[in-house]
């Protein structure tokens, strides 16, 4: 049986996102002398391989979504948050940092497609553990009981409160200036002069 349509989806998705993240990481200026940017690459190449085979595959076995879903959590969505990560700190080094190895408008623009990979990973993450897990939820006898409702003598210990009747008290500590907000909400601010 092949996977089912929400799966293909998924999946679909990742291996539209993965070629233009990897053409956009190769024509970084930075790309020839960056083995963390070239690893990263043959992750995302790897990865996508593994999605063309479990599309192709006529019948998966749970352990193939398992192992797809730990490669996906594991190794694609942090290293994807990690490139991201750095990109930001490269998008806000100042012009004349020399560890700056690519512009900010290309991090900034590298950004919007890892962004979207790593939401479709999540997302595909999300299907696979979905797939691999269908029937191993526990039976109804194995859940912990409910907590008790009020009437079995849940929370017998706690005192009535009004709250119609609970007026808010003022605590003046210092030379504090009052700011009054919408409702009984006061903020008080330390006056630094």
């Amino acid at each position: 049986m092949a996977i089912d349509a929400t799966l293909a989806a998924g999946v679909s998705a990742v291996l539209d996102d993965l070629p233009p993240v990897v053409d956009h990481i190769q024509k970084r200026a930075d790309y020839a002398k960056s083995t963390s940017a070239q690893n990263t690459v043959a992750t995302y190449e790897a990865y996508g391989l593994a999605l063309k085979t479990l599309q192709a595959s006529q019948n998966p076995t749970a352990g193939d979504y398992e192992a797809l879903d730990d490669t996906t959590k594991e190794v694609v969505l942090p290293q994807t948050a990690d490139l991201i990560s750095a990109n930001i700190a490269l998008a806000n080094m100042g012009q004349l940092n020399t560890s700056r190895t690519i512009e900010p408008a290309y991090a900034t623009a590298e950004n919007k497609l890892l962004t979207k990979l790593l939401d479709d990973c999540q997302t595909l993450s999300s299907l696979l553990a979905a797939e691999y897990e269908t029937g191993t939820s526990p039976p109804s006898s194995d859940l912990p009981d409910p907590p008790p409702s009020p009437s079995e003598g849940a929370n017998s210990d706690t005192p009535d409160f009004d709250l119609d009747s609970y007026k808010p008290e003022t605590v003046t500590v210092g030379e504090l200036d009052p700011y009054e907000l919408p409702g009984d909400t006061t903020i008080y601010v330390q006056d630094k002069t």
